[in-house]
C-alpha cells in the first residue's frame, strides 16, 4: 500500500515537474519571442516569424495568419502546412471574415483598438471561410485600420490546447501586436524625421532666397539711388567739360574706382575733351584734331559698334581699348557710346579699391548710368551750339546794321547823282536844242559821262560787279584731253564733275559724273566731298559762252586741298561728239 502511494505520488511529482518544464519553456520562448519580433521593422516578416514560434513551440501541424485591412476589405496570408485551395478561400472570403469576426470594421466611429483574445471555441470549425482542421483561433486588432486572425490546427500529439497553451498563444499575440504598434510608431516617427528634414530643407531654401532677393533688392535700391544722385548731380550744368567731370567722378564714387577717364570726339569740330581722376598728368595722351578721323574708325572697328545707334551705350572689351590712342590707361571696364553720327566717346573705369571684379549687374548698372549721360550731355552739346548759332546771329546783325548804314550812304550818293544826272540832262537838251545836231564830241563826252555813273553806281553797291572778272587773275587749272579722260574713266581712277547748274546736269552729263554746281558748292561739298580723299584725281567739265564754271570750280577744289584737279579740254560737247557714256 505505502509502495503505491510512493509510487503515484512520485507520478505526480513527475508530472508537476513536467508541468513546470512546461510553464518554464513556454516563459522562456516567450521572453526570447518578445525581442526577436521587437528587432524586425517588417510586419509582414514580423507576423511569419510569429507564426512559426507559434507553431515550432506548441507542435501544431499547420497554420496561417490573416491581416485584414478594413478599408478595402482584402486579406495579406501568411501560412504553413496549407493546401492551396485553403489558402485560395482565405483570400477569397476576407470580407465575409471581416464581417464575422470584426462586425465594428464597417462602423469607423466605434471601432477602437482592442488586444487580443481567443474566439470561443463554439465559432470552430468555420467550414464557409477557415480550414476545416482549424482548432484555435486568436483575433487581434492593433488599430483602425488593420485586425488580424491567426488559426492553429491539430497539435502533434492529440491533446486539446491547455490553458498553458492558450495565455502563451495570447501573450505571443501581445507581443506581435506590439510590435507592429511599435513598428509603426517608429516609421510615423521616421517619417515625420523625413518631413522635418524636408521642411528644414525648404526652410534653409526660403531663407537662402529671401537673403538672395534682399541682396537683389538692395542691389536695385543702389542702383536707384545712384541713378537718381547722378541726374540730381547733373541737372543745371551747361558746359561739357564740367558735366564730363562731374559724371566720372560720381560714376568712380558709386563703383570705389581708383581711376577712371572720358574722352569724347567731335569729328565735325574736330575737337577733343578729356577727362580724368586718379592718372598723372603725364600719362594722358590727348588725339590732336588730326587723329581724330583716324581714331573714331578705331573705336567702331574695335568695338564692333557699326549698328550703334545714337544715345547708346555698348560695352568694350577692356583689352580691346589698350592699344587705342585716346584712351590713356588699361581700364577694367569700358563703353563706347555714340551722341550722333558726328560725336562719340569712351568712359573707362580702372580697378576697384576693394580689388574686386566688376559683376553683371554692376556693368549693367553702369550702362544705365552711361545712357542717362549722354542725354545731358546731348543737351548740353546743344546748348553750347545754339549760343554759338547765338554769337554767330550777333556778328551778323552788326555785319547787317554795317552793310545797312553802307547801303544807305549809297542812297543818298545815288540821289545826288540822280540830281546831277538831271542837270547834265537838262543842259545836253539845252545844248541839243540849240545846235540841232550832235557831234563827235558830244557824244564821246555823253558815253563818258553815262560810265562814270555806272561806275560808281557799282562802286556804291556792295554786290556791284567786279570790273575784271576774277578769273582773269587766276593761274589757269591743268587741263586733260578727252582720250586721256576715257582712260581714267574707264579705269575708274579719276572721279568726274559736273559744274554746271543742276538744270543743265539734268538735261544731260557724263554717266556716273556728280553734281557740284557753283552756286551750291559749299553744301554739295559738306554732303558729298567733305570725306573725299585729298589726293584722288578729280576732272571738272562744264561752261558755256558767259560763264566758265568748271574753272571756278575746280579753283575752288584746290582751295580746299585737293591736289589733283584738272578741267576737261573741250568740256561735255568734246566728250559726247566722241560717242562716249552719256545720261540724261
Amino acid at each position: 500500500m505505502k509502495i503505491a502511494n510512493l509510487k503515484q505520488a512520485n507520478d505526480l511529482k513527475q508530472d508537476a515537474l513536467m508541468e513546470m518544464e512546461r510553464h518554464g519553456f513556454l516563459l522562456k520562448t516567450l521572453c526570447n519571442a518578445t525581442p526577436e519580433l521587437s528587432s524586425l521593422e517588417d510586419t509582414e516578416k514580423m507576423t511569419e516569424t510569429f507564426l512559426l514560434i507559434s507553431m515550432g513551440t506548441l507542435g501544431v501541424t499547420h497554420g496561417f495568419v490573416l491581416i485584414l485591412d478594413t478599408d478595402s476589405l482584402k486579406g495579406k496570408v501568411i501560412s504553413r502546412g496549407l493546401e492551396d485551395r485553403d489558402i485560395h478561400r482565405l483570400y477569397e472570403s476576407a470580407p465575409q471574415i471581416i464581417t464575422k469576426y470584426f462586425p465594428n470594421a464597417f462602423h469607423k466611429d466605434h471601432l477602437s483598438p482592442v488586444g487580443v483574445r481567443l474566439l470561443p471555441r463554439s465559432g470552430l470549425p468555420d467550414k464557409d471561410s477557415l480550414p476545416l482542421e482549424t482548432k484555435a483561433l486568436i483575433q487581434w486588432t492593433p488599430d483602425e485600420k488593420q485586425c488580424g486572425l491567426m488559426g492553429l490546427g491539430a497539435k502533434i500529439r492529440t491533446e486539446d490546447y491547455g490553458e498553458e497553451d492558450i495565455e502563451f498563444l495570447l501573450g505571443l499575440a501581445n507581443s506581435l501586436m506590439v510590435s507592429i504598434k511599435n513598428v509603426r510608431s517608429m516609421t510615423i516617427i521616421r517619417q515625420l524625421n523625413l518631413d522635418l528634414q524636408q521642411k528644414n530643407v525648404e526652410q534653409h531654401e526660403a531663407l537662402n532666397n529671401a537673403a538672395r532677393i534682399q541682396k537683389e533688392l538692395d542691389g536695385r535700391i543702389f542702383h536707384l539711388n545712384a541713378l537718381y544722385d547722378t541726374t540730381h548731380e547733373l541737372i543745371g550744368l551747361n558746359d561739357t567739360k564740367k558735366i564730363m567731370e562731374t559724371f566720372l567722378l560720381m560714376a568712380m564714387g558709386t563703383f570705389s574706382a581708383e581711376k577712371g577717364y572720358i574722352v569724347l570726339l567731335d569729328s565735325i569740330e574736330k575737337q577733343v575733351f578729356v577727362v580724368y581722376r586718379g592718372i598723372e598728368k603725364e600719362e594722358v595722351i590727348r588725339p590732336r584734331g588730326d587723329d581724330i578721323e583716324r581714331t573714331l574708325p578705331q573705336f567702331l572697328e574695335t568695338a564692333k559698334t557699326n549698328e550703334l545707334l545714337p544715345m547708346k551705350a555698348q560695352m568694350v572689351p577692356p583689352e580691346k581699348l589698350a592699344d587705342n590712342p585716346a584712351c590713356p590707361i588699361q581700364v577694367s571696364v569700358g563703353l563706347l557710346f555714340s551722341i550722333d553720327d558726328t560725336c562719340q566717346g569712351v568712359v573707362g573705369l580702372g580697378g576697384k579699391i576693394t580689388e574686386q571684379t566688376y559683376s553683371s549687374q554692376e556693368q549693367e548698372l553702369l550702362q544705365t548710368l552711361v545712357n542717362n549721360f549722354m542725354v545731358f550731355l546731348g543737351n548740353v552739346r546743344s546748348f553750347e551750339t545754339v549760343q554759338k548759332l547765338n554769337v554767330d546771329l550777333e556778328k551778323r546783325n552788326v555785319q547787317l546794321n554795317k552793310t545797312i548804314d553802307e547801303l544807305s550812304a549809297s542812297t543818298r550818293r545815288i540821289e545826288v547823282l540822280e540830281k546831277a544826272k538831271s542837270q547834265i540832262k537838262h543842259v545836253i537838251q539845252k545844248e541839243m536844242e540849240r545846235t540841232r545836231r550832235v557831234s563827235v564830241v558830244d557824244i564821246i563826252l555823253i558815253l563818258v559821262v553815262a560810265l562814270g555813273l555806272g561806275i560808281i553806281s557799282n562802286f556804291s553797291k556792295p554786290e556791284g560787279i567786279k570790273l575784271i572778272p576774277g578769273v582773269w587773275l587766276r593761274e589757269p587749272s591743268l587741263t586733260i584731253g578727252v582720250h586721256e579722260a576715257k582712260v581714267k574713266y574707264d579705269a575708274g581712277a579719276s572721279l568726274f564733275v559736273d559744274a554746271r547748274p543742276s538744270d543743265f546736269y539734268k538735261q544731260m552729263h557724263i554717266d556716273g559724273a556728280i553734281n557740284l554746281p557753283l552756286s551750291l558748292f559749299d553744301f554739295v561739298y559738306m554732303m558729298k566731298f567733305s570725306k573725299l580723299d585729298l589726293e584722288r584725281e578729280i576732272i571738272v567739265y562744264g561752261r558755256n559762252i558767259s560763264r566758265h564754271y568748271d574753272e571756278e570750280v575746280a579753283f575752288k577744289l584746290a582751295s580746299r586741298g585737293h591736289a589733283n584737279v584738272k578741267v576737261l579740254s573741250g568740256g561735255l560737247s568734246a566728250w559726247q561728239e566722241k560717242t562716249y557714256p552719256s545720261a540724261p
